[in-house]
């Protein structure tokens, strides 16, 4: 498992270092959210360890289908996913759910951690997180997909309470 995140690492330094979203060519196909929640889950809480956060998903996820790049979805889900995880204490929950509006569907993923520093939710060159671990590039590069997707990643936090992260679709990109 450890070889498959140092390779995510590598892939989204390369992602990085070459500018997205030009350097890569979306798919776009029909998605089956939930499924993709549930692996993304699994595989943060294998690399984890020894931990127990709760999760919750929304009953209306399992509906939802999105016209999206598979890859670019897993790498935006398992970078929000597993933010909040690693900012989450044992027992903690993290809450996923959809909100249908008008311009789209927003995927809301809630907390119950130690929040995200201010600055990750400023301009991508500002986004390096120096007192976590890993390069802090990890909603950098889910915000260049979502962007990619036509989308939008926003991020609300409050230190010591948890944080929001709102992963926003454009109404053309859910599948009915």
């Amino acid at each position: 498992m450890r070889e498959h995140h140092d390779q995510c690492d590598a892939d989204e330094l390369q992602d990085h270092a070459v500018g997205l979203p030009a350097a890569r060519v979306l798919r776009p196909e029909a998605v089956a959210l939930e499924p993709m929640l549930r692996d993304s889950i699994v595989a943060i809480e294998a690399s984890l360890g020894p931990s127990c956060r709760q999760w919750r998903l929304a009953p209306d996820l399992a509906a939802i289908r999105l016209q999206a790049d598979r890859r670019a979805l897993t790498q935006i889900l398992t970078r929000v996913l597993s933010n909040a995880a690693r900012l989450s204490r044992d027992r903690d929950w993290i809450d996923i759910r959809a909100i249908p509006g008008e311009e789209g569907l927003c995927i809301v993923v809630e907390d119950e951690g130690a929040g995200l520093p201010s600055c990750i939710d400023a301009a991508p060159e500002h986004a390096a997180q120096p007192a976590s671990r890993g390069f802090g590039l990890g909603l950098v590069l889910a915000r260049t997909l979502m962007a990619a997707h036509g989308g939008s990643l926003t991020v609300e936090s409050s230190s010591r309470v948890g944080s929001r992260v709102m992963l926003t679709f454009p109404s053309d990109s859910v599948l009915q």
